[in-house]
């Protein structure tokens, strides 16, 4: 497992929401992960940790919620989370930090969850004019900042000459 988190621009507490989601992943996939995965097949297993992490990245959306309304503050983080097993990945996608796989070329795997991104995608703006739009660091969600979320999952096979990362 991999992942990467940016606090929001613009809120509050950023680093808070992005350690502390990070720790809550480490320990989620460290301590309960690691004793619930025998005895799954490799289809049983991806749907259980797609299960999990949309419950432990809820849980911890509410968390950030309380913290950040107890302070009288707006708070966030984005997430992009990657897992591989077995030949193939599942990505975890809220906000714009991005997931690549290199594989004899560079491939987007999330797509981010922003306002120029949306437009870009429903054809009211070119991908070109979103490089200059003034809202292109506008995101639609982030863990923290709103009680409902919609995380973005995506899956996919894994070649052994792959490379992934994140930016």
């Amino acid at each position: 497992m991999a992942a990467v988190c940016d606090g929001v621009g613009g809120l509050q507490e950023g680093d808070h929401a992005s350690k502390s989601t990070i720790q809550t992943l480490n320990n989620w996939f460290d301590y309960t992960v690691s004793r619930k995965v025998c005895g799954k097949d490799k289809n049983q297993l991806l749907d259980y940790l797609q299960n999990e992490i949309e419950q432990c990245i809820q849980q911890q959306n509410h968390v950030l919620c309380e913290y950040a309304r107890d302070r009288g503050i707006r708070t966030g983080t984005t997430l992009t989370l990657l897992v591989i097993i077995d030949g193939e990945y599942l990505t975890a996608q809220i906000g714009d930090s991005r997931a690549y796989r290199i594989h004899n070329e560079l491939i987007q795997l999330t797509e981010d969850q922003s306002v120029v991104a949306r437009e870009v995608r429903a054809g009211r703006l070119t991908a070109e004019k979103a490089k200059h739009d003034k809202r292109r660091n506008m995101i639609l969600q982030c863990i923290g900042a709103m009680e409902s979320i919609c995380i973005d999952y995506q899956r996919g096979y894994v070649s052994p000459e792959d490379v992934f990362f994140s930016a």
